[in-house]
């Protein structure tokens, strides 16, 4: 007797166990709306060159913006910002290809002492992204020694929950592979891949009774 299901997955959500891997990616642009230095000097670009002890400021004035462009758009997982020992007030947006501009989260205060604030990005609405704004909600300068942003380095799914006769899926957070019990064998196709943040690609997965 021929015992097998087919599977055909298209599983939409984000993985929840194990590390997420993410990198720094580079900025390909940055600016600002306005600036402290001359106009012919904006100094956007401190917030980018790996070093702490060079800041850029824009004038005073709450609305005011740092902006970078991604070199790759992608999947935005952390904002990471060092700040100068000043008193701040800014909201940290990703930049969405179609255009919206959501929120990482603020920070308000006084900065204590020389240190990087993190800024987690909200999934599922962090895909997608092109850049990153920093924008003032103080009437003081805004101060920026390092921005670093930190996207995805592969996509990641969750278990597709799906039903095998006599086998099941083991997970990790970029495949699902299929595994028989004792006494049935793999089907060609004996693994799906996550393709992108939340998507499966689609294949036909079962076990097929080795007594036949």
């Amino acid at each position: 007797m021929l015992l097998f299901i087919f599977v055909v997955v298209c599983s939409c959500g984000f993985a929840t166990s194990g590390t997420i891997e993410h990198s720094p990616s580079p900025f390909s642009r940055v600016n600002q709306t306005t600036t402290a230095e001359d106009e012919e000097d904006n100094s956007a670009d401190r917030a980018t060159d790996n070093l702490r002890s060079s800041c850029t400021s824009t004038k005073e004035g709450s609305g005011n913006s740092w902006v970078g462009i991604l070199a790759t758009p992608g999947q935005l997982f952390r904002v990471m910002i060092f700040l100068p020992k000043v008193e701040v007030a800014y909201e940290v947006l990703m930049i969405k290809r179609d255009g919206q501009e959501l929120s990482c989260g603020s920070k308000t205060g006084f900065v204590d002492n020389l240190n990087w604030e993190f800024h987690n990005c909200p999934e599922p609405h962090n895909t997608d992204v092109i850049g990153v704004r920093i924008r003032s909600q103080s009437s003081l300068p805004l101060q920026l020694c390092e921005v670093v942003a930190h996207t995805l380095t592969f996509p990641t799914c969750i278990d597709p929950h799906v039903r095998i006769e006599n086998g099941r899926l083991q997970l990790n957070r970029k495949t699902a592979s299929l595994v028989c019990d004792t006494g049935y064998s793999r089907s060609p196709a004996n693994r799906l891949e996550c393709v992108r943040t939340g998507v499966w690609n689609k294949k036909s997965l079962y076990c097929l009774d080795m007594s036949f």
